[in-house]
């Protein structure tokens, strides 16, 4: 059995499966891969998450944003005929599958017998990007991590992150001006090492074990 969008997987029965990878940053198409993997009593595996670097992610919010921006023209023109002349201009200039902003009522695919169209947006998909734009550039800000939200969604207690730059710069002002030990070098190499690991991780995605 699959569900009811197939690219979120098929249903899983099998004993040997005991790691699951997702790569996905939408809330629901993540629970329900996810969901794919039927356990039984007590069973467990390993759940990793492909987590999105700031590129993809600033990558995304700008597409979202240049959705919307189209959704908000084609709500500024007045007439029928200024809103299929519109769309028809969209199809002819942009990526077809900017074609989900729309709903006509025509038999026809969009580009076809464009002059009988009866164009109207699509409002959920409308709502929908505002709601995914606005969770991309909540993390981009720094807000929350895409860990924590997963862990939320998967309902699982938040981790308290260590502040590995505030670490770093209160051991300078302790140190300042003054020779260190072997011991404290050693302190200071993990330190930066991990401050080091985390900027990287912003900047590209990786693979992250949640449970």
């Amino acid at each position: 059995m699959t569900t009811a969008a197939l690219d979120c997987g098929i249903n899983i029965h099998d004993d040997a499966v005991k790691n699951i990878v997702v790569c996905s940053d939408d809330r629901t198409n993540l629970l329900q891969m996810v969901g794919r993997k039927r356990l039984r009593p007590q069973e467990k595996v390993k759940l990793w998450i492909v987590e999105p670097g700031a590129k993809s992610l600033s990558a995304c919010a700008m597409q979202y944003g240049r959705q919307l921006e189209m959704l908000r023209e084609f709500d500024s023109l007045m007439t029928q005929k200024e809103r299929s002349s519109f769309v028809n201009r969209l199809l002819e200039n942009s990526d077809p599958r900017e074609t989900i902003l729309f709903y006509t009522s025509a038999t026809q695919l969009l580009y076809k017998n464009r002059e009988l169209m009866s164009v109207r947006k699509n409002q959920l998909i409308e709502y929908v990007l505002a709601r995914r734009k606005a969770f991309l550039e909540k993390l981009l800000s720094g807000e929350t991590t895409f860990q924590e939200e997963v862990r939320t969604w998967l309902g699982k207690p938040a981790e308290n992150p260590v502040d590995t730059l505030g670490l770093l710069e209160e051991f300078y002002q302790t140190n300042e001006g003054k020779p260190i030990s072997q011991k404290q070098i050693s302190i200071l190499r993990k330190l930066i090492v991990t401050l080091c690991k985390r900027l990287a991780t912003k900047s590209h995605s990786r693979l992250a074990l949640i449970i």
